[in-house]
């Protein structure tokens, strides 16, 4: 999709919808690179033939869409980030035993990367808007 006026990304990722699939040596399919080994996560078997395990894909897409997830509500940037990458929800947050100041450290370090990289693309956007525009204005062009 295209980010365009009322665009949403409620997951941040492809891997909930079974777009990224890993095949391992062994025949176990995951769902993301990243998540190759984390049993939770195994999409399928291909001695099993039973790819895509889709419990396993809706269980992937409750935990990450941004309407789910309440630090994600009340964002400004959830509707372009979707969140970020969720390999960190999948393997730390998800994961019952993870202290709870790594279970911030991880949420905070995801919103961090991923605002700092919007701000970034949308002032690089802005900049060289403006350079077209000078651009044009010093061609004696009307804009």
């Amino acid at each position: 999709s295209h980010l365009t006026p009322g665009f949403s990304n409620r997951y941040g990722c492809g891997a909930p919808h079974g777009n990224t699939p890993v095949v391992t040596t062994e025949g176990k399919i995951y769902s993301c690179i990243y998540l190759v080994g984390n049993e939770k996560y195994e999409i399928g078997d291909i001695k099993k033939n039973d790819f895509p395990r889709t419990e396993v894909l809706q269980r992937m897409m409750d935990i990450v869409d941004i309407e789910n997830r309440e630090k994600c509500i009340k964002c400004a940037y959830k509707n372009l980030c979707g969140g970020g990458c969720p390999v960190g929800l999948f393997s730390i947050a998800d994961n019952p035993d993870t202290p709870d100041e790594v279970k911030r450290y991880e949420s905070e370090m995801t919103c961090t990367i991923t605002k700092t990289t919007i701000n970034t693309l949308l002032w690089e956007l802005a900049y060289s808007q403006k350079e077209k525009l000078e651009l044009s204005q010093e061609n004696g062009q009307k804009v």
